[in-house]
């Protein structure tokens, strides 16, 4: 048997529209990550601003250290640590967090061995994720905008967010 590296998969509507989702899903994990080092950011920036003024190779030190060196993970943690969190907004990213890391990796593989895994993680299973993420990534949001003393979403507004961005990463048209 021959073994070949990448054995594209019959187009169908179907396959077309799955796929199309996941993809969406794995923007929505990307940006997801993103907030988590852009929060890092602006909470070291907040905290070293006096020592980071006017000196660029300091600041370029730390910008290399979040957004290059230190893995979700570990931003997440000194996130966690730096603003006190031990509970349900830990328990929030860091669920987020696995899922990312579930998309990004372990996805793409059930997907290309195209297993009885595939069947269980459908359109319910891309939801799931979806809810996940996207809520984590509004309270991210959320958090750097009131680091930043900026306007944050409405009471309320954050559910319709949430649920527009589940309905385009879900949807199959």
């Amino acid at each position: 048997m021959v073994m070949f590296p990448f054995s594209p998969q019959e187009r169908t509507e179907f396959s077309d529209q799955y796929y199309s989702s996941i993809g969406r899903l794995l923007t929505l994990a990307s940006s997801f990550e993103h907030s988590i080092k852009a929060l890092a950011l602006v909470m070291e920036i907040k905290i070293n601003s006096e020592t980071l003024l006017g000196n660029e190779r300091r600041y370029k030190r730390l910008f290399s250290k979040i957004y290059k060196n230190n893995t979700l993970f570990k931003n997440l943690r000194e996130v966690c640590e730096g603003l006190g969190f031990d509970g349900e907004v830990k328990k929030t990213l860091n669920e987020a967090r696995q899922m990312r890391n579930f998309v990004a990796h372990e996805l793409p593989v059930i997907i290309f061995d195209n297993n009885d895994d595939t069947l269980e993680f459908t359109s319910d299973g891309i939801r799931k994720a979806a809810v996940c993420l996207a809520t984590a990534d509004i309270v991210v949001s959320t958090l750097v905008n009131l680091i930043m003393e900026q306007e944050i979403l409405a009471e309320g507004a954050g559910a319709r967010v949430r649920d527009s961005i589940v309905e385009w990463v879900c949807e199959l048209e």
